[in-house]
């Protein structure tokens, strides 16, 4: 009647973990979680060359767990007290690590100190 569906993302080296059960009809529905104000995401060592220090937690994630099984991560933020935001925005490309693969995620850090790292990861072949 039901699949178990468990992704585990895992973002800058801290796991979002996502275990639910899907009803094998279901086929419109997505699974969407919201974190505020709990850093389940960090840059690795080397995304932000400009940080005085190897790693940032990001407070803020949004992960939607698709219908078929895609995983969406978009975790977004203000950098931390102390660490000065780059002259102009700056992005790139990171890894994205999940339990079963490494795509290619994408960052964003403004001038005012915003970031927002996104990451998908598609369906389970």
């Amino acid at each position: 009647m039901t699949n178990r569906l468990v992704r585990a993302t895992v973002i800058g080296g801290v796991g979002v973990v996502l275990a639910t059960a899907v009803p094998a009809t279901a086929q419109a529905a997505a699974v969407v979680i919201r974190n505020r104000q709990v850093v389940d995401c960090y840059t690795e060592a080397g995304n932000l060359p400009f940080l005085p220090v190897p790693e940032v937690g990001i407070e803020n994630s949004t992960v939607v767990l698709t219908p078929r099984g895609g995983l969406n991560v978009t975790c977004f933020g203000q950098l931390p007290e102390g660490i000065s935001p780059p002259a102009k925005t700056y992005q790139a490309w990171v890894p994205c690590h999940s339990d079963t693969d490494v795509v290619q995620g994408h960052i964003v850090v403004t001038a005012s100190g915003r970031v927002t790292m996104t990451c998908h990861f598609p369906p389970p072949a």
